[in-house]
């Protein structure tokens, strides 16, 4: 027998007056699992019996496995509970519906829905789920908030979505955010080595989150200009120069003692900023809070490049 036949008749029984008849029906209709079922059900998670309530959510997390479109489109009903309790249903049906959730990202077009959707994925968490909000970032609607659950996220695998949305100027404010939201030693390298890479694909982007970042970047550039890695390194001096080079200029100095490329490349920059000009290395240190960098942080570069795929 073909339960689905029975659907319509059962949906008429949700607003029977009796509080069993409406807890044994919700109940049904989840097992039975029709599509048909889920807006009349959702209609009853208010309902005034805490039983009809707890049936009704469970009906509506079995069918939620199915057909969560239909239940994202809840996301703009009028009564804020209801909305509440499908985010919580969705949440706990988890992973199980991230294709689905992806699907609505990309192809819906009510703003509310798909920002909804986006913190449900957030919240639903995972790789899979920050793989489909690092999608999210090329879609204008969304950008904005995938960027900051991304950085709530601490996503390394964002950072080179987030160089390229750094050409949105409305997004910049928020990218960097999320860039120190994640950590400046795991995002500030890598978004130097895209600046100064041989690829000039997205060095643009990467100069200008550079630029806005400013002095706590600095350090992370001096390091690049003494790393072994095939970077333009005229580029990092230019780079040195623009943001104002003096806090790092010591570090500067040591490294071109120690090599000869360095020395060619700064040998301008050392003549305009001599060692003489900030005095021994201890009176630096007094008044200098990022000196000493090479020695704090001088592995970085020169260690394996991190892997983005890993959390």
């Amino acid at each position: 027998m073909d339960d689905t036949n029975y659907v319509k008749p059962l949906v008429a029984y949700l607003k029977d007056p009796e509080w069993v008849v409406r807890w044994i029906v919700a109940e049904k209709l989840g097992d039975i699992g029709d599509e048909r079922a889920v807006t009349p059900l959702v209609e009853l998670i208010c309902d005034e019996d805490l039983h009809v309530k707890k049936n009704t959510v469970k009906a509506l997390a079995k069918l939620g496995k199915y057909f969560a479109k239909e239940l994202t489109k809840q996301f703009v009903h009028y009564n804020p509970e209801i909305r509440k309790q499908i985010a919580s249903i969705l949440i706990s049906i988890g992973t199980e519906i991230l294709p689905e959730l992806e699907r609505e990202i990309l192809t819906n077009n009510n703003w509310v829905v798909s920002n909804r959707v986006v913190e449900l994925l957030y919240r639903i968490g995972g790789p899979d789920a920050e793989d489909i909000l690092v999608k999210a970032i090329e879609k204008p609607d969304v950008q904005k908030n995938a960027i900051v659950f991304l950085g709530l996220m601490k996503s390394k695998r964002s950072v080179p979505s987030l160089i390229t949305a750094f050409k949105n100027s409305s997004a910049r404010r928020i990218i960097i955010a999320a860039l120190n939201q994640i950590g400046p030693n795991i995002t500030y390298p890598i978004v130097v080595e895209t600046f100064a890479a041989p690829s000039q694909l997205i060095s643009q982007q990467a100069e200008d989150a550079l630029l806005r970042i400013g002095k706590p970047c600095l350090p992370y550039v001096v390091i690049a200009l003494g790393s072994s890695k095939n970077l333009k390194k005229d580029k990092l001096i230019m780079l040195l120069e623009k943001i104002d080079p003096k806090e790092v200029m010591v570090d500067i100095h040591k490294l071109a003692k120690k090599s000869p490329e360095v020395r060619k490349l700064t040998k301008d920059l050392r003549q305009k900023y001599p060692k003489t000009f900030f005095g021994s290395v201890k009176e630096v240190s007094n008044t200098a809070p990022e000196s000493g960098i090479l020695d704090k942080l001088g592995g970085l570069f020169n260690a394996s490049k991190p892997d983005l795929r890993k959390k």
